[in-house]
């Protein structure tokens, strides 16, 4: 795409997804193109304003989900774009996350270096909100050591935590493929008063 919106290039995988539809005789500014192309375009020039070597944007195209990359070429005043159909992966991925999100019990997930990647609102409600943390940011050393743990052994690990005043009884499973630990907690302060 140039720097002026015209379409140089779209090879046939684009012309059949990403592009389908465009109207090759008017820019990306133009006509129908700019209602349903537009906010490529407007990515196409965040991508020329900026210093970065390209820019990673999501954008939703006749119902498709697509993960676009603009690699902008500014010596020859284009933009390349990348993009590839992650709709199927997006709706498992959404499948997948109502499962814990519909949990009672604390769902959280933590990435390999220390990250908050998901909370369910009892977590969030609940666990984070006593760490004073939330999604996007590093959890505790206490917690992170665990969770370096959990990945080096590949096997559950299981830890009560006392946070608040309030036992949580934590299981630690981890995912190493996809490098990420879950944490399902559940408050057994009752329970644990009960007994004694």
């Amino acid at each position: 795409v140039s720097f002026g919106g015209e379409l140089l290039f779209a090879n046939s995988s684009a012309r059949n997804t990403l592009i389908k539809g465009f109207n090759h005789d008017d820019s990306f500014v133009d006509g129908k193109n700019s209602d349903r192309f537009g906010r490529i375009f407007e990515s196409v020039r965040k991508a020329m304003d900026s210093d970065e070597t390209y820019r990673s944007e999501t954008h939703i195209i006749g119902g498709r989900i697509y993960a676009c990359a603009f690699v902008p070429i500014k010596e020859y005043e284009y933009v390349n774009v990348y993009g590839t159909d992650i709709t199927d992966s997006q709706k498992e991925i959404e499948g997948l996350a109502r499962f814990p999100e519909e949990n009672p019990h604390s769902v959280i997930r933590i990435s390999g270096d220390g990250e908050i990647i998901f909370a369910n609102a009892p977590a969030k409600g609940q666990i984070l909100k006593k760490l004073d943390v939330g999604v996007g940011q590093k959890v505790p050393d206490e917690i992170y050591s665990t969770v370096k743990e959990t990945l080096e052994s590949d096997d559950y690990l299981d830890v009560d935590h006392t946070l608040g005043g309030r036992i949580y009884a934590c299981t630690f499973v981890p995912v190493v493929e996809h490098a990420y630990v879950n944490i399902y907690g559940v408050d057994i302060t009752e329970k644990i008063n009960a007994q004694e």
